[in-house]
């Protein structure tokens, strides 16, 4: 029993196919609000990059 094969199996069985474009849509349209420090709005921004596969970006 290997706990990364069953992860892998329910990411197969039940995670979003279209993850990545959904989080690339999010990126795309991402502001940092009027009253949101920077401290709050990096995270949620490197949490939608990493979402959209942008670790196997070339710079």
């Amino acid at each position: 029993y290997d706990p990364e094969d069953f992860l892998t199996c329910l990411s197969t069985c039940y995670g979003d196919p279209n993850a990545e474009q959904k989080a690339l849509g999010r990126l795309e349209s991402m502001t940092q609000g009027n009253q949101e420090s920077l401290a709050t709005f990096i995270p949620r921004f490197e949490k939608e990059l990493a979402d959209g596969g942008g670790a196997v970006w070339s710079d």
